[in-house]
């Protein structure tokens, strides 16, 4: 696996755990508004999210940008089982479904289904036969 494509699914990593921080942050109640902003969890989650920004821009230099929401979109999956594992939350089936229908359209992307199925070659080919057929 190319060390750019590495770099861009730990940027989604440090994204979700980041996530993750300022959700736990969210749910604290606290004495003033300074506080509630200016907190441990509210500082590091934001100085994730920056390292996150810049790893996103280190891994773009070796991957086309097309690449880079398919990779993204792990996100969702890393959010799900941090939030069961960290904060407790339940993985739902529409959760689990959502998230299997997720990792499906990654796979579909990488392995090029759509390209050698869909191609337009294919389909000038087949249109190309039809007309053929037809006259």
């Amino acid at each position: 696996m190319n060390k750019y494509v590495l770099l861009l699914i730990l940027a989604v990593l440090v994204s979700s755990i980041s996530q993750i921080i300022l959700k736990k942050s969210a749910s604290k109640t606290y004495d003033s508004v300074l506080k509630e902003y200016l907190n441990v969890y509210v500082i590091t989650g934001y100085v994730l999210m920056v390292i996150s920004t810049v790893l996103v821009v280190l891994g773009l230099k070796g991957v086309p940008y097309k690449n880079e929401p398919i990779i993204e979109s792990l996100g969702y999956l890393f959010v799900m089982i941090l939030s069961n594992r960290l904060l407790g939350e339940k993985i739902t089936k529409k959760k689990f479904l959502g998230n299997a229908l997720i990792l499906v359209g990654i796979a579909v992307y990488y392995m090029h289904i759509w390209d050698r199925f869909f191609s337009v070659q294919n389909c000038t080919d087949y249109l190309r036969s039809q007309m053929c057929n037809i006259s």
